[in-house]
């Protein structure tokens, strides 16, 4: 279900991105660059599965079998549990969303909204209709 959901986010994502306009190379067509951001992150995010994640599960895979024929956690299956590799990339992989995140901000921040001083501020008030209860 990752996969299928994954590939729908990416292709309506950028089907959105160029319906509405917004250039996916940002930064080289001098443009605002959090889509470019956002899909190299999606594909950092992607490269993990082949490089580490499908590679370690098959050593996982093979370990855990062992520890199951053998009824007991063998040393292997307690190396592949603690790979370090594993859990950095893990680690980077939910890391991704704040990133995505961050360089939205950074790259919008020419463009931010500027944010109004209290003085400025129009208090929001109820139509004069709805300031009366009525009779129970």
């Amino acid at each position: 279900m990752v996969i299928p959901g994954s590939s729908a986010v990416l292709i309506s994502g950028i089907a959105t991105a160029l319906a509405g306009g917004f250039p996916l190379l940002g930064p080289l067509q001098n443009e605002p660059a959090w889509i470019f951001v956002s899909l190299l992150l999606f594909a950092a995010t992607l490269a993990l599965v082949p490089t580490v994640f499908l590679p370690r599960g098959r050593t996982f895979g093979a370990a855990l079998e062992d520890a199951t024929v053998r009824g007991d956690l063998t040393p292997s299956l307690r190396a592949a549990f603690a790979d370090p590799v594993v859990a950095r990339s893990h680690w980077e992989e939910a890391s991704f969303p704040v990133r995505k995140r961050r360089a939205r901000d950074r790259s919008n921040s020419a463009r931010a909204l500027r944010i109004p001083r209290r003085a400025e501020c129009q208090p929001i008030g109820l139509p004069p209709a709805a300031k009366t209860l009525p009779a129970p």
